[in-house]
């Protein structure tokens, strides 16, 4: 999709009609709450249930190319702390998912070796299962939080870096939430490739655009 396409398209969105599954705000802005979901739904992993073999598979197959992320391209690794630490916790299960795995091939991150290390994770779910769970929350945390101006602050993916880990008086605010929404399209996304960010998805080049239009929400103590 090109800018001017999305553009068309991100505007058709703040339009109320039958058919939209949008609902009104509760915090008095009288305008609509479009969710990350509503709007690039089509670009993520459904958030399933992780005892159906299928939905366990998949997750888990994510999460074990997010431990092993720090020895992928550029455009596969995560940035921020939070996600690599907090989320995933890379250097903690970097050795579980290796467990498989001769000593000698520990630090060899072939794709035969990473779907080994795959393989051997979906064999141990009842270890894992509260860490593959972990990243479905963190993903349907961020598929939740609110694109348009009208939304409260607190709510706003403006502010999601903020909402989720405490940032330091020195810290770009901004510079930070592009990273968290990086990793949440280079964690969530069904093609888990940063290089294939959609037009409009949060970023320091597509925030201009909101701002252009009028859709940028500066923080307010009155959220």
């Amino acid at each position: 999709m090109d800018l001017n396409s999305f553009s068309v398209n991100f505007a058709a969105l703040f339009i109320a009609t039958a058919s939209t599954t949008y609902a009104l705000t509760n915090d008095g802005s009288n305008g609509y709450e479009i969710r990350v979901w509503d709007q690039f739904g089509e670009n993520l992993m459904t958030i399933g249930n992780l005892d159906e073999e299928e939905v366990w598979n998949e997750w888990t197959k994510r999460w074990v190319l997010l431990v092993v992320a720090e020895n992928s391209n550029e455009n596969k690794k995560l940035k921020s702390n939070y996600w690599k630490e907090k989320v995933i916790d890379q250097t903690g299960n970097l050795s579980f998912v290796s467990e498989s795995l001769g000593n000698d091939q520990k630090n060899n991150f072939s794709s035969t070796n990473d779907e080994k290390r795959i393989q051997y994770a979906q064999s141990k779910k009842s270890e894992i299962r509260s860490k593959v769970r972990r990243l479905q929350e963190e993903c349907e945390y961020a598929y939740g939080r609110h694109i348009n101006r009208d939304s409260s602050w607190y709510k706003s993916w403006f502010n999601s870096a903020s909402q989720r880990t405490k940032l330091e008086e020195k810290d770009n605010k901004k510079e930070k939430n592009f990273e968290y929404w990086r990793d949440v399209f280079r964690a969530c996304s069904k093609e888990g490739d940063v290089d294939k960010m959609p037009i409009g998805w949060l970023s320091s080049t597509s925030l201009k655009l909101y701002q252009e239009k009028g859709l940028y929400k500066e923080e307010s103590k009155k959220s």
